[in-house]
């Protein structure tokens, strides 16, 4: 993310300079001609890109700092209703087992493309006491339409934006997927942001097997 927030600040001083060199000539600092004019435009563009580029790094940067500020603590409990039957299930009631907790949606390619790894991991260390459990937060009317999406052998469920307790809350509005690895204990040991695949997932679950 670093590396991100230096090139948009790059791209930002490298408009900005292009700007000073179109218009230093022009006493009110207003382009004249077309090649001006289409520089200026090319210039402001570059500039508000690298911006929104930036803006987004920093925003994933904070959230990334959030949530490993909450590892080695209890997880947060959050309660949520099966797509399989509308039970419901809190994530306390999953102690004892190695928990990968994971936040997707149907509009979310990143999360839709991982699912699948998450499946085959819940059933290749099932046995080994791991329960991946993938949470969306949009109306169950809404994952109806993509049942074909919905994940075969993971605890799969749903839950309405407003119970969403903090801080998955604010985590989810910046940006997802978003993973938690939860010990036997409940402690929260890793936090993983953007999609992953399997070799990635066991990689953080295989040490607290």
């Amino acid at each position: 993310m670093i590396a991100i927030v230096l090139v948009a600040a790059c791209m930002i001083l490298a408009g900005a300079v292009l700007l000073w060199v179109l218009l230093r000539s022009n006493d009110k600092l207003r382009p004249q001609g077309c090649m001006e004019w289409t520089g200026t435009v090319l210039s402001v563009l570059l500039i508000l890109c690298a911006g929104l580029l930036m803006a987004l790094a920093l925003a994933n940067m904070e959230q990334e700092v959030m949530a490993e500020s909450g590892l080695d603590q209890p997880a947060v409990d959050i309660t949520f209703k099966l797509l399989s039957d509308d039970a419901t299930q809190r994530l306390s009631g999953y102690e004892g087992q190695v928990v990968l907790l994971n936040f997707w949606a149907t509009w979310c390619q990143p999360c839709v493309t991982e699912l699948p790894e998450l499946d085959r991991l819940q059933t290749n260390y099932a046995e080994q006491g791991l329960t991946v459990i993938t949470i969306s937060d949009e109306d169950r009317e809404i994952l109806e339409m993509f049942e074909d999406l919905w994940p075969k052998h993971t605890v799969s469920g749903y839950v309405s934006p407003d119970s969403v307790p903090e801080p998955y809350y604010s985590e989810l509005i910046v940006g997802r997927p978003i993973s938690y690895v939860i010990d036997r204990d409940g402690i929260s040991r890793e936090f993983i942001l953007g999609a992953g695949n399997y070799e990635l997932f066991e990689q953080y679950i295989r040490p607290h097997i």
